[in-house]
């Protein structure tokens, strides 16, 4: 009845995202500079379970690399644990969006995310069982700013980049 009809759904909405070629869909978004958009995303639940996804995560493995072969940090220390996930398009004005928007008051259940990988990561997240996956309880946009015109461009800290 109803009751297998969902289940049928959500089987298929499930294999539907195991389906997907996360590495061409990052890689279209990287190329898309046009959207500057910035989502500060707060996370309930576990964020052990959030940490290991996001650092483990075969989904996200390549938003990892983009970062790392851009020479960014996951974790910065300007963001007091919370986690950065940005196009290296984002690099230089995430810092100065999220003080603009969030005063800068982070905790390890936010992420920060280029709105173009926000999918991939919610995606990443709906493998997990249900009782224990992150729910995300906010979701705040923020717009990414050009660094000419950045009150916070040109300051000592180093920001995204590893020293």
């Amino acid at each position: 009845g109803a009751a297998a009809a969902a289940a049928a759904t959500a089987s298929s909405e499930h294999a539907s995202w195991e389906e997907k070629d996360w590495d061409e869909i990052v890689a279209a978004q990287l190329q898309d500079d046009q959207d500057r958009d910035l989502l500060l995303l707060e996370f309930g639940g576990s964020t052990n379970v959030l940490r290991q996804r996001i650092l483990e995560g075969k989904g996200l493995e390549s938003i990892r690399q983009s970062m790392e072969y851009a020479g960014l940090d996951l974790q910065p220390k300007w963001a007091c644990g919370a986690f950065v996930l940005v196009t290296p398009a984002h690099a230089q004005t995430v810092q100065a969006a999220v003080m603009r928007t969030h005063s800068g008051a982070l905790r390890r259940n936010h992420v920060v995310i280029s709105a173009v990988w926000e999918s991939v990561l919610l995606g990443e997240l709906s493998q997990l069982p249900y009782k224990k996956r992150p729910r995300t309880k906010a979701t705040l946009p923020m717009k990414a700013s050009d660094p000419s015109e950045d009150e916070f461009a040109g300051q000592d800290d180093p920001g995204l980049y590893r020293p």
